[in-house]
């Protein structure tokens, strides 16, 4: 038994030092598409779902091991317009903000990664009343999962799925903040990123 695992470890050891060995200040810009849907019940229980598209940007800087995991503070922005599925009902313009952690694994061309966030924060404006509707301002926590592909050395296209969990809910012009449950009997968006990045290491050797 020592000896299985003994081999295991001088397997996993030797795979990992068959990557590249370096190491160094890993800078991430990335922009791209997003699509995705907010599945919402209202407190008398009629579906609020509606669907979001937009685009989002975002940065991860971190830091890459000689093996090749590397770890990054990751922060994000993304401006969205939500359709209702009922007619009649106004578009939404929704903005999203974001600020978390992120761990990856590079294999040759292909990254995978996945990250948390806790300060998630989403809002909602009625676009045919902006005025008279008071904004939704959502707060609470996302996390995602990736994949990319890297062609060339300093582009990665990628693929990455979002979901985020709110936790309360203000409203403009009120300053008490609400308990997702004193708004919603759920309310749970959910997104499709797909993007452009341009990893560069700084100082690797």
């Amino acid at each position: 038994m020592k000896l299985a695992y003994r081999n295991t470890g001088i397997g996993v050891l030797c795979f990992l030092t068959s990557f590249p060995a370096f190491a160094g200040i890993m800078f991430e810009p990335y922009a791209g598409y997003e699509t995705g849907t907010i599945n919402c019940t209202s407190l008398s229980g009629i579906s609020c779902d509606h669907n979001i598209t937009g685009t989002a940007y975002g940065l991860r800087l971190g830091w890459r091991f000689p093996t090749p995991i590397w770890f990054a503070l990751e922060g994000s922005s993304g401006s969205d317009t939500g359709k209702y599925g009922t007619a009649g009902v106004a578009d939404e313009k929704i903005s999203h903000t974001q600020a978390g952690l992120a761990i990856g694994f590079d294999f040759y061309k292909l990254r995978f990664w996945a990250g948390f966030s806790s300060s998630f924060s989403l809002t909602e404006v009625d676009q045919a009343n902006p005025k008279s509707t008071p904004d939704r301002s959502h707060t609470g926590t996302s996390a995602k999962a990736g994949i990319g592909f890297s062609p060339f050395r300093l582009i990665s296209l990628n693929v990455e799925y979002i979901q985020d969990s709110v936790s309360k809910v203000s409203l403009e012009g009120d300053e008490t903040s609400y308990s997702m449950t004193d708004q919603y009997r759920s309310y749970s968006p959910s997104r499709i990123l797909v993007s452009l990045s341009f990893p560069y290491y700084l100082n690797f050797k």
